[in-house]
């Protein structure tokens, strides 16, 4: 289609830009992501020229960027893009629209994975409003914007709240076996073994495995091998509880790079392992190693 496209339209037509970021979808969703970059930005560099800077094609566009960037762990591009395509959709759509919403969660979530946990709660409760507001009570699209503040919250220690969320969002993802349904029953489990609840955790994380494998399956062992790290993170802490530091490190040790590889050193889930590195260290009396996850924790 790209071809006859270009034959037929040339480089600067809409249908071309279309053809183009088609064509980089395909791409991004088979994980080939440093094939589908150039294509999202000739597509976007199209439509900048046929329709200006405030149109809805363009900020499609830019979304579409930032999520790229978002899953090569280019968290600052990621929000940059996310922040430009928020103006455009403000332009387009108005403060209150479901585009607006989502670009809004997206924004949090960069934010979250930098460990920017005050800026990230400040999006997530933006659009979880707006999405309350524009969805019939029930709709499983609130699924994301429960989990993402939660986890915001959690991040903040604020753990009524983040259980009241989690809360509303499991029956909701499990009712529909919605994509998010392993990242909830994760926070969930993230959340018990925070308040000491070691039994609820342990079980939270076993249904997280279990819809981890079947969602994504051989995939585990390639691209989304990171959602793996982030499970051994959570069993990592439970292994610390019961006194077995050797198999928690072992899992910490080989999470940590997955999770700085696919978010950066610090953030969200990287801090997490790196908290519980220092917890282990300083527990065992490892001096050096203890002192060398509590920099990395003060760096930024």
């Amino acid at each position: 289609a790209l071809a006859i496209d270009l034959r037929l339209h040339g480089e600067t037509h809409a249908d071309t830009a279309r053809s183009l970021n088609a064509l980089a979808g395909w791409l991004y969703f088979q994980s080939r992501l440093d094939e589908a970059q150039p294509l999202f930005e000739r597509a976007l560099a199209v439509r900048r020229t046929l329709f200006g800077n405030r149109h809805a094609a363009v900020g499609q566009g830019l979304s579409h960027l930032g999520s790229l960037h978002y899953q090569r762990g280019q968290l600052e591009q990621a929000a940059n893009a996310w922040n430009e395509t928020l103006t455009v959709y403000h332009s387009v759509f108005g403060a209150e629209h479901r585009e607006v919403a989502t670009v809004l969660n997206n924004l949090g979530r960069a934010e979250l994975m930098r460990g920017r946990y005050a800026q990230a709660e400040l999006h997530f409760e933006h659009a979880l409003a707006m999405d309350r507001k524009l969805l019939a009570p029930g709709h499983d699209d609130l699924v994301l914007p429960l989990n993402s503040l939660a986890m915001a919250l959690m991040a903040r220690g604020e753990w009524p709240r983040a259980q009241q969320l989690l809360d509303e969002a499991l029956p909701l993802a499990q009712a529909k076996r919605h994509w998010l349904l392993n990242q909830v029953q994760a926070s969930l489990g993230e959340l018990a073994l925070a308040q000491g609840q070691d039994a609820p955790a342990q079980s939270r994380l076993t249904q997280a495995r279990e819809t981890l494998q079947a969602q994504y399956g051989d995939k585990l062992r390639g691209a989304e091998a990171w959602r793996v790290a982030v499970l051994d993170g959570l069993e990592a802490g439970l292994l610390l509880r019961s006194h077995q530091e050797a198999d928690a490190e072992r899992l910490l040790i080989q999470a940590l790079p997955l999770i700085q590889a696919r978010f950066g050193p610090r953030g969200y889930y990287a801090d997490q392992l790196l908290n519980r590195l220092l917890a282990l260290y300083t527990a065992t009396a490892q001096t050096v190693q203890a002192e060398k996850y509590k920099a990395m924790l003060k760096s930024r």
